[in-house]
């Protein structure tokens, strides 16, 4: 491995988080040694990711029958009213997503689901700048196409089925001011623009419609690929755009609602009960999805479709706790490590207690304080290995943590299939944390 080469490669396609207030970039640390999938494998991952994806309609559907309207306010607590405002529209309205990203982990030998990324499910041109560099650095043939080419795919797909008529349409990539991923973002219309498609980095004061078009000062632009929160736009003038985003060419649609970690629960503990499944809607095929990829998954609480709390304390160490709306790890909570200053530190800035919090006092703070539900969800084994990480221009060694993900879309003639790997020291696996990326590889052998 040239490591020059490799530092060079990975500077030169951005694999790095900005800082606006430093205003420097800083390097995601990378791991030499790739993640590894099989082919066959990785296509039964997207095919059962699919048919997951493809209940979550149908479980909207059923939470808005007016006797669920107390579990419906539990679930979707917290999110904002621009993301809220969708959850009562027919299911279908807000269907489309041009990507969607399900993090994965391994159990044993085995691939599962644990969340769902659909309003920014990022890191499709970082995992092809590090899959890229290090097979360079390593004298190999770079990818012709990767997760970049598959979501300009999809996303002019999208654009054409919803009545997008001209032949070469500009993209606008929607961001907030200093967004941390712009190394991304620039990779994405940097490649972009090599398919032939101008794509242009744009804030939302940048952006106005006006006769059915959008411009960026006085150039027109026919889509936009949104690239931050719902609810940082909801009171600008875009919030009547984003609610009708076929029509107006926003992708993806808001849909931070299927980003309910309570949500995932409730498809896991559905398609547990074969009665309750087929009322829903649910196909064998999408049961068995759920039942072989989702690990088990129940909302805690004291509803009928809520696990006692009691019961979960009798499983401490094989579960993980998980609010239901948070993002960046920043509020799971691993129960094998529930007495480790580290996690009673979280705690205790969770619930406000001083002292230590002992499973009771938390499950009280839920209950009565908390405004979001909170999840149980069995710990998985994972996937570790020693190996050499590059952190800026040193070399260390890390005992790492390696999780995957699968980038999928919702379209008929579906598109994206491509994955990213992530790797960190901890078993919760965030690059905001301090973690970082792996050269990811779907092979035959």
């Amino acid at each position: 491995m040239d490591l020059k080469s490799l530092r060079s490669e990975l500077d030169r396609r951005r694999v790095a988080v900005w800082s606006a207030g430093e205003k420097i970039w800083k390097p995601i640390p990378v791991a030499l040694t790739p993640t590894i999938v099989k082919t066959s494998e990785w296509q039964d991952v997207v095919s059962d990711a699919r048919r997951i994806f493809n209940t979550f309609p149908k479980v909207l559907s059923w939470l808005q029958r007016p006797e669920q309207a107390q579990l419906k306010e539990g679930i979707f607590a917290g999110l904002s009213s621009i993301e809220r405002a969708v959850i009562d529209l027919d299911p279908l309205a807000q269907w489309g997503h041009v990507t969607a990203r399900f993090d994965l982990f391994w159990d044993c030998d085995q691939i599962k689901i644990i969340e769902v990324n659909c309003t920014i499910p990022a890191m499709q041109s970082y995992s092809d700048g590090v899959l890229n560099a290090w097979l360079k650095a390593s004298g190999q043939d770079v990818l012709t196409r990767g997760n970049m080419g598959q979501l300009l795919e999809s996303l002019l797909s999208a654009y054409r089925g919803n009545g997008g008529r001209t032949e070469s349409p500009k993209v606008a990539i929607l961001h907030r001011p200093g967004d941390s991923q712009m190394g991304e973002l620039m990779s994405l219309q940097e490649e972009w623009g090599k398919c032939g498609v101008q794509a242009v980095l744009a804030t939302p004061s940048m952006v106005a419609r006006s006769a059915n078009q959008w411009f960026i000062g006085q150039m027109p632009v026919d889509l936009i690929y949104r690239h931050i929160f719902a609810w940082r736009l909801e009171d600008s003038p875009f919030a009547s755009c984003l609610i009708n985003n076929r029509q107006t060419h926003i992708y993806n649609p808001v849909s931070a609602h299927y980003e309910s970690k309570a949500f995932l629960a409730l498809v896991s503990h559905m398609s547990s009960d074969t009665q309750r499944a087929q009322e829903v809607g649910f196909s064998r095929d999408e049961m068995a999805a759920v039942n072989l990829r989702v690990p088990w998954s129940r909302i805690l609480g004291q509803s009928p479709l809520s696990v006692p709390f009691e019961e979960v304390k009798e499983r401490l160490p094989y579960l993980v706790f998980k609010r239901s709306v948070g993002y960046g790890g920043h509020q799971v909570v691993m129960g094998q490590d529930w007495e480790t200053h580290e996690t009673q530190t979280r705690l205790k800035q969770l619930t406000g207690c001083l002292g230590h919090v002992d499973f009771n006092h938390f499950a009280s703070w839920i209950l009565k304080q908390d405004t979001s539900l909170w999840i149980a969800q069995n710990r998985m084994s994972g996937a570790q290995r020693r190996t050499q990480v590059l952190c800026g221009d040193q070399l260390e060694e890390w005992d790492g943590w390696f999780d995957a993900s699968v980038f999928i879309d919702s379209g008929k003639s579906p598109v994206c299939s491509g994955g990213v790997s992530r790797i960190s020291k901890s078993p919760i696996v965030n690059i905001g944390t301090g973690g970082g990326l792996a050269p990811f590889q779907i092979i035959d052998n």
